[in-house]
């Protein structure tokens, strides 16, 4: 009881009760560690040879696990219907129903992926029409192994995680966005008088 205790203030309460037992992963959490959880993951690209990489990249990382992959926006759904990762890797352009589609059903599941976009499609309106549809990170592809496992950690781990370039992108789309709807309004006084 009291190792359980002094490890709960260690550790943030939300990663142990809300997070960890809505996957009922508790035990697993206080026993080991957000470190030494498994992180399972399912690559959803269309290009096989991408999926291949972060495989072979994947397989030498400690507590991260490859469980699966899919080529098309189906197979991406069935799998984590099937599988259960913690974490779907997901391009927006994929072959059949597409990235933005397969998120969001994938979301929906009990107990739900996170999903994370990892793509070349950085311009707007694909970054914040990904994040509306329930992905908690988007990624460029152009991230390094370390960028890109430190997503995954923070994915998993509750929080959301959004690169520099697409970070950049969001603030000059919602900038855009914003002085857009103001302006609006304006121009119809005009017309009005």
């Amino acid at each position: 009881m009291e190792i359980s205790w002094k490890f709960a203030r260690i550790w943030p309460v939300r990663i142990v009760r809300g997070w960890g037992a809505h996957y009922g992963r508790t035990s697993q959490l206080i026993q080991n560690g957000l470190g030494g959880v498994m992180i399972r993951v399912l690559v959803a690209d269309d290009q096989q040879l991408f999926r291949t990489g972060l495989i072979r990249v994947f397989s030498d990382v400690p507590n991260v696990s490859i469980v699966g992959e899919a080529a098309t926006g189906e197979d991406a759904v069935a799998s984590a219907r099937h599988l259960k990762p913690d974490i779907v890797l997901m391009e927006i352009l994929l072959s059949g129903m597409g990235g933005l589609e397969a998120t969001q059903r994938i979301v929906r599941f009990e107990p739900a992926p996170r999903v994370i976009a990892l793509t070349h499609c950085v311009n707007a309106p694909y970054p914040a029409q990904m994040l509306k549809a329930g992905a908690r990170g988007y990624l460029s592809k152009n991230v390094d192994q370390a960028e890109l496992l430190l997503a995954i950690r923070r994915v998993f781990g509750g929080q959301r995680y959004v690169c520099h370039d697409v970070a950049q992108e969001l603030a000059s789309y919602a900038y855009e966005m914003h002085t857009a709807v103001r302006l609006i309004p304006c121009r119809i006084e005009k017309c009005k008088s």
